[in-house]
């Protein structure tokens, strides 16, 4: 009875584990292609200048606002960016503060929003679950 049902476990172990090992590479994927928004995110941090924009229009998918266009200007030019919401996101008119980078290469973005975590902050859920996933699972079919 006992031999039965350790047999049984480890088939059902590593199944489960398989189904983990299978699970985790589209996570590894998505993670991977964010990988350069976080470097731009982390390059506006580091080196960006804070100026005040305008929003100019909102942009929705549905009922759920995912950009903003705004106008800023510097040096005397006028400058249009499609940038991220924040939480409350600006009303159109409304000012708030955005980051650009001044050497231009890595555009702008709205200061809230790289402040409360950017695309880092979704990543780290990918980045926990692509590594729960993959060490469960391993453990599952090796033990």
């Amino acid at each position: 009875m006992t031999l039965m049902f350790a047999s049984a476990w480890s088939e059902a172990q590593l199944t489960i584990g398989m189904g983990m090992l299978m699970v985790a590479p589209p996570f590894a994927v998505v993670t991977a292609f964010n990988l350069p928004v976080q470097k731009r995110e982390r390059q506006l941090l580091r080196r960006g200048v804070r100026t005040q924009a305008v929003c100019s229009e909102r942009l929705y998918r549905g009922t759920v606002t995912v950009g903003v266009r705004c106008t800023y200007y510097r040096r005397g030019y006028t400058f249009s960016a499609l940038v991220k919401p924040s939480e409350s996101g600006p009303v159109v008119g409304e000012e708030f503060e955005i980051l650009y980078d001044p050497e231009g290469e890595a555009g702008a973005e709205n200061a809230a929003f790289l402040e409360a975590g950017g695309t880092w902050r979704s990543n780290r859920v990918m980045l926990a679950l692509t590594a729960g996933l993959a060490t469960m699972g391993t453990l599952l079919v090796l033990l």
